[in-house]
């Protein structure tokens, strides 16, 4: 192992996203790192609640004028339909704005991983992380196969990190997913009719 951080977060979804960004931002030497290439498409979040819209804001850099300038739509509020039919509508109140956005995770996720990396951040996609190595109960490192098959080892000098919840590094030994977790399902309407397409978050 040769390379060396103060962090590294497996993961570079939003919420890693933003880790790298504001550890980055606050001086440390961070290594963002996900089994993908961006941008990469993922059936969820592709709401965003009007909370968001003010954490967005938060962050700086320019981040929520590249939301805004991006987003298929404004979202001004909400409408939901119970099962009976009864239905109740609302619309969104205070915040920076008086609406939250819709934008796809390929748009999404590539913005915040841009702001990461302008932060400092290094960025390496397509690692896959295999096993996170311990000295004396301490964490110390973590090996990860590249796209093409070749194992690496990445080390770091510090403690804290973060990882996708059933990744190796999250479960120890194992990438199944734990009972009860969640799933999220796009649907889209084609030339053939509709087509559903799942992945577990």
């Amino acid at each position: 192992m040769t390379d060396r951080w103060d962090v590294v977060v497996v993961g570079a979804g939003p919420a890693g996203a933003t880790t790298a960004l504001l550890l980055a931002r606050a001086g440390a030497s961070v290594l963002l790192m996900d089994r993908a290439r961006f941008p990469r498409d993922k059936a969820c979040s592709e709401y965003l609640s009007p909370a968001t819209t003010e954490i967005l804001e938060r962050l700086g850099g320019g981040i929520l004028d590249a939301v805004e300038g991006a987003a298929h739509a404004k979202l001004y509020g909400m409408k939901v339909v119970a099962p009976c039919g009864a239905t109740m509508c609302g619309r969104f109140r205070g915040g920076p704005r008086p609406y939250s956005f819709a934008l796809p995770r390929t748009t999404f996720d590539t913005i915040l991983v841009a702001a990461a990396a302008r932060e400092g951040a290094i960025v390496r996609e397509s690692l896959t992380v295999e096993s996170v190595v311990f000295d004396r109960n301490t964490v110390a490192g973590v090996f990860a196969r590249s796209g093409n098959g070749r194992r690496t080892g990445v080390a770091w000098l510090s403690v804290p990190m973060a990882c996708a919840r059933w990744s190796p590094a999250g479960s120890g030994s194992s990438a199944r997913r734990p009972r009860g977790a969640s799933r999220s399902r796009r649907t889209w309407r084609t030339s053939r009719g509709w087509t559903v397409w799942a992945s577990c978050t």
